[in-house]
């Protein structure tokens, strides 16, 4: 699998910006004993987080949309989409998600110095 093209300064931006309200992405984990807990995701820093929660739950289209549309991010989304495939293997597939965020995350920062 390849990596992710470096970003342009405009993207480097927005990644760090935090969504509006009307585009936040609800996603949801299950604890251990609460059962379903339901996630606000307004920036690509929390998306971290909730990949790293006991039991995350969410449909990697819906992820990659939402990087695209609330993000921008083109490129990201669709490398996420080309991990459709692995659906048999969610271990190894969250984690080739988690690098690809932290990816992009870190170009980002390398990329506004």
């Amino acid at each position: 699998m390849k990596d992710l093209p470096e970003p342009d300064a405009t993207l480097a931006r927005r990644v760090f910006e935090e969504a509006p309200f009307e585009q936040r992405l609800v996603l949801f984990h299950y604890g251990r004993r609460t059962g379903p807990v339901t996630i606000t995701i307004y920036t690509m820093w929390e998306i971290l987080g909730f990949l790293e929660l006991p039991h995350p739950e969410f449909d990697l289209e819906k992820l990659a949309g939402w990087i695209d549309a609330a993000v921008g991010d083109t490129d990201l989304a669709h490398a996420l989409r080309d991990l459709a495939p692995m659906a048999e293997d969610r271990e190894k597939k969250f984690e080739r998600i988690k690098y690809l965020i932290a990816l992009r995350l870190q170009q980002c920062r390398s990329r506004l110095g």
